[in-house]
């Protein structure tokens, strides 16, 4: 493919990727909303992470490609709300480790992050399941084919084989 047909190729599939996300979190947002602790589908991005495992404002700045100030606002936030708190490292005194707390394991566990009432659940239903099963394989080699983005997604897999 020529150049300029790759611009307005990439110049698409950035509008619809945003859509895609913006119907994705219109669900979770309303889920969240119910639960009236005043934080957004972002945070829960966050807190999913953190439910993986404890990580540092430099781990997440790295994977979520943020400005660490950015983040440490959010993760003030999530402490303000008793989801998260930062700890300590034993072994190194300079690195503080972001823990879950239980009331954000149970925030993880009540909130689906995909639910049948979903804009995009429907959506994706009203396709065939080969369909979506491509839509996902073409994401996952997109993604892969982009440094961080392949860090990122060998990092998904290691927690997925860990809860099988």
């Amino acid at each position: 493919m020529e150049y300029q047909g790759i611009v307005q190729n990439a110049v698409e599939i950035h509008g619809l990727s945003s859509l895609v996300l913006k119907f994705f979190n219109e669900g979770i947002e309303k889920r969240l909303k119910e639960k009236g602790l005043g934080i957004k589908s972002f945070h829960i991005g966050i807190i999913r992470m953190l439910y993986m495992e404890p990580l540092t404002i430099s781990d997440l700045s790295n994977r979520l490609g943020m400005d660490p100030s950015s983040l440490v606002r959010m993760i003030d936030s999530l402490e303000k709300k008793g989801l998260a708190k930062r700890g300590t490292d034993p072994e190194d005194r300079r690195r503080n480790p972001i823990h879950l707390t239980e009331q954000g394991r149970n925030l993880i566990e009540e909130v689906p992050v995909v639910a049948d009432e979903d804009p995009m659940f429907k959506a994706l239903n009203s396709l065939d399941p080969e369909e979506i099963r491509q839509l996902r394989d073409l994401l996952f080699k997109l993604i892969f084919n982009i440094p961080e983005g392949k860090m990122i997604l060998d990092i998904a897999r290691q927690w997925q084989e860990e809860e099988n």
